[in-house]
C-alpha cells in the first residue's frame, strides 16, 4: 500500500485519479523523521492511516529557538 506504483496501461489511466504517489511520499517523509506510518482498520469502516512521530525538545536542539 505504501509502495510506488504507476499506471502503465493507458486503458487504466483516468485523468481524475491520482498516480499512487501520496502514501509512498508520506512513508518516506515519516522514515526521514524516524517515524512510522501504517494502515489500521477504522472503527467507522475502511482504513485509517496512523502516523507516529517522536517529539523532540526544540530547546535542546537550538537554544535560540523562539517558537
Amino acid at each position: 500500500m505504501f509502495d510506488l506504483f504507476y499506471r502503465a496501461d493507458p486503458s487504466r489511466h483516468d485523468s481524475h485519479q491520482s498516480s499512487g504517489l501520496g502514501l509512498a511520499i508520506l512513508k518516506k517523509a515519516c522514515e526521514q523523521m524516524n517515524g512510522k506510518v501504517k494502515a489500521v482498520p477504522s472503527q467507522h469502516g475502511g482504513l485509517m492511516i496512523q502516523i507516529d512521530l517522536m517529539k523532540e525538545d526544540v530547546y535542546e536542539q537550538d537554544p535560540d529557538y523562539r517558537g
